[in-house]
């Protein structure tokens, strides 16, 4: 995350197609670091493959479900509003939680909830990782990797010192090594700071069974 968007990210992956569409403002379309009104641009900008391969959207399946969740989050996390109102693709989510099968979910999103957190950019990044290994040694790499992460941010001018997590399936078990002091110790850490962790299907009940099954059949006693 501390290299350059382009080349060095067309040589690591190219999972994602060099015909990716941009992603208003931030994938495709955002003017250089330091760029003012009238002046002329002299560095050529990434295009939204290479901002994309660079964030790491090649690390995960891109042609399917991942791919179609890292470019809606990026597309809804950065256009939060329109003019002085919340961007019409926003209103679904201000229904009760309850209408869509969610328990104890707290009170329904407003528009006034968007508009106090729509001041910020949220650069959705993607991280891949070897999934035969120990959750704690993973942990180690990918802690580094988010505190890589913000001080590239830092060195391109922004102010950049926050995460938030989001998982799938056993990454959540990841997300728990993440923080945990014996292995990412990110907890606590004071260059940078994990607001939240948001869990897709994590396997914390019933996982070793089906494990177990699928490796001996419902009536191994092994």
């Amino acid at each position: 995350p501390e290299g350059p968007e382009t080349l060095a990210a067309d040589k690591r992956h190219q999972n994602v197609p060099d015909n990716l569409e941009p992603i208003p403002p931030l994938v495709g379309t955002r003017k250089p670091t330091g760029w003012r009104p009238g002046q002329q641009i002299a560095k050529k900008r990434e295009s939204p493959a290479q901002v994309a391969r660079w964030r790491g959207w090649s690390e995960v399946l891109f042609t399917g479900s991942y791919g179609q969740l890292l470019k809606t989050a990026e597309s809804h996390l950065n256009n939060m509003v329109a003019g002085s109102s919340a961007n019409p693709m926003w209103k679904p989510y201000f229904a009760d939680p309850r209408t869509f099968g969610g328990v104890d979910a707290g009170e329904p999103l407003t528009e006034q909830d968007l508009k106090k957190i729509a001041a910020c950019w949220y650069p959705v990044h993607a991280m891949g990782y070897n999934f035969l290994k120990s959750n704690g040694e993973t942990a180690t790499v990918i802690a580094d990797r988010i505190r890589g992460l913000a001080k590239g941010y830092q060195k391109r001018g922004f102010k950049c010192d926050e995460v938030i997590v989001v998982t799938h399936s056993m990454g959540g078990l990841l997300a728990r090594a993440l923080i945990h002091p014996k292995y990412g110790n990110l907890l606590n850490d004071p260059a940078v700071k994990v607001l939240g962790i948001y869990h897709n299907v994590m396997p914390t009940m019933g996982a070793a069974a089906s494990y177990k099954r699928i490796r001996f059949g419902f009536l191994g006693k092994h």
